[in-house]
């Protein structure tokens, strides 16, 4: 018989363990670990989320500093820029509180959550930029918000419901199986390949334009594709990752390809993994819009406004576009360029 307190005991640990996620490969062994454990920790978890906090520290602080001169450069403070930094910055957040004071995992469902915002942010601008480039922005309101509505409301069902272990033990017991990992990478891998044709789309199009001058093609061409070429590549890793743990944990039993998890070869893999996954599409995001923040300095952001709306200049029209998120151009207010209509501003419609 069990005594009525080893009863209550066994009760809160199941309660515990239920209520904790345990997490993926990156945490499994070191889901009890955080900064504030150190003292107790072994050496390699200790110098792993001491890393790990530091460096999401130090991504938040730059985000906050580009979110700050992007909004000084331009006087603009709403754009889609503005919008991607301020969801890398909350993940940064996350970030730090997760490998810095707590060490429930379930924070790693939202920091995954976060990304995926920011590639689906990044993903609607450029969509609607090519829809506006080949006169079809009137698909906005019919396709793009009921379609990206969804895809919001379904990424944040998949993490509440994981967030209540719902989809625990699903496919089998071990943590790294869990299914919510999953459909989150999943549903990155299909965002970054809608991107990546949006992008194929643009660089036709910016093909076309005769008044874009060959500097800022390549230059527009190459922010664009540094962006699609991250995101694509942290997708298609994130989710084989997924997949290889999910093909251990079924014939090891594990979730860690490392005999001893708090070795200091699992340490620097699971680093090397959140750096990939996480911080480089941050850090790929900051330096691209510190490019057109560059751009902009010294200038208000009325006058580069009257500049693109009184001005011949293609290029003066793309910089504002793709600094300031503006998706009209000037003619767009008051009639419908033909399709095979080639206006001075026409670059106004590209990004």
């Amino acid at each position: 018989d069990t005594a009525p307190g080893d009863y209550a005991k066994e009760i809160k640990k199941e309660i515990s363990t239920r209520f904790v996620a345990f997490g993926r490969m990156s945490d499994t062994a070191t889901a009890t670990y955080s900064a504030l454990d150190c003292p107790t920790a072994p050496t390699a978890e200790c110098v792993r989320v001491i890393l790990l906090m530091f460096l999401f520290f130090f991504t938040l602080i730059a985000c906050i500093t580009q979110m700050a001169r992007i909004t000084i450069n331009t006087r603009q403070a709403v754009s889609y820029q503005m919008g991607v930094l301020l969801l890398a910055a909350i993940e940064s957040c996350l970030g730090v509180l997760h490998w810095g004071f707590f060490h429930s995992s379930t924070f790693n469902y939202w920091i995954i959550f976060l990304k995926e915002l920011q590639l689906l942010v990044i993903t609607y601008f450029f969509l609607l930029s090519a829809l506006t480039a080949f006169n079809l922005k009137h698909y906005e309101r019919k396709v793009l918000w009921p379609v990206f509505s969804c895809i919001v409301l379904y990424l944040f069902l998949v993490v509440l419901l994981g967030s209540f272990n719902v989809f625990d033990d699903l496919i089998n017991d071990a943590p790294c199986s869990n299914l919510t990992f999953i459909l989150l990478s999943a549903s990155g891998l299909i965002l970054s390949t809608v991107f990546l044709i949006t992008g194929i789309l643009i660089t036709r199009r910016l093909k076309r334009q005769s008044g874009i001058s060959e500097n800022i093609r390549k230059k527009k061409k190459l922010e664009l594709w540094a962006l699609i070429f991250v995101y694509f590549i942290v997708s298609v890793t994130s989710t084989g990752e997924d997949v290889l743990d999910l093909i251990v944990s079924h014939f090891n039993d594990a979730c860690s390809v490392f005999d001893d998890p708090t070795s200091w070869g699992h340490m620097i893999a699971i680093i090397v993994q959140h750096t990939v996954n996480l911080l480089i599409p941050i850090w790929a995001s900051l330096i691209v819009y510190n490019i057109e923040a560059s751009r902009a300095k010294g200038k208000s952001w009325r006058a580069v406004r009257n500049e693109q709306v009184n001005s011949s200049d293609p290029e003066n029209s793309l910089d504002y576009d793709f600094l300031v998120g503006d998706y009209h151009s000037v003619h767009s207010y008051h009639s419908v360029p033909k399709p095979d209509q080639t206006t001075s501003d026409e670059g106004t419609n590209l990004l």
